[in-house]
């Protein structure tokens, strides 16, 4: 089914799988994610996020972005968040700046199709762009053909197994070796000045 909830300058809809498939699927495992997509303007982001044509587009394009997954296999929740302005003057001003689109998921890992392999496929570096292309042409069929969206963060990558099972947390993607070496080059020095003392 398809439920909306909005207040003040948050804006929310959601979209997932029919009641039935739901209670099919509580034993397969999920994997979520927060997807941070840039859009032309604050009111673009809220209307947006309150259209089922938007949160259909948004399920389709990460559903053609990964091997084995279906859109009836992916549910999303928009947000729209915009800043609060404190002056007509700024406000006005900041219209034209871009605003932030959050795209909250969860996928349904069906039979037959690894949630490891799904996690992996989500945190890959080129995901931002591959679902940034995905969303263009997602949304052309859509009343939001025109707006230019940019997908410029997946966080929050989480497998969830079944019964209780383990939950594993994947690097978000867009972080690089340079930054995994950084933070690997601080715990040495920490280890080395524990040795000197």
């Amino acid at each position: 089914g398809t439920t909306m909830a909005g207040t003040g300058k948050a804006t929310t809809a959601t979209t997932g799988v029919a009641g039935t498939t739901v209670a099919a699927s509580a034993a397969l495992p999920k994997v979520t994610a927060t997807v941070s997509v840039t859009v032309g303007s604050c009111s673009e982001a809220q209307n947006m996020a309150s259209s089922n044509a938007a949160s259909a587009a948004f399920r389709k394009a990460l559903a053609n972005s990964i091997n084995g997954i279906a859109v009836g296999d992916v549910g999303v929740n928009l947000t729209a968040a915009c800043r609060r302005r404190l002056v007509q003057e700024v406000e006005a001003a900041l219209r034209r700046l871009a605003s932030t689109l959050r795209a909250d998921y969860t996928i349904t890992v069906p039979s037959g199709t690894q949630a490891s392999a799904v996690e992996s496929s989500v945190a890959q570096n080129t995901m931002p762009s591959t679902l940034t292309a995905a969303l263009d042409t997602a949304l052309d069929s859509t009343p939001f053909a025109h707006v230019s969206v940019n997908v410029t963060a997946i966080t929050k990558i989480v497998a969830i197994t079944p019964s209780g099972g383990t939950a594993t947390t994947a690097q978000p993607a867009g972080v690089n070796a340079a930054v995994r070496l950084q933070g690997a080059l601080v715990k040495l020095s920490a280890l080395l000045l524990g040795l000197l003392w």
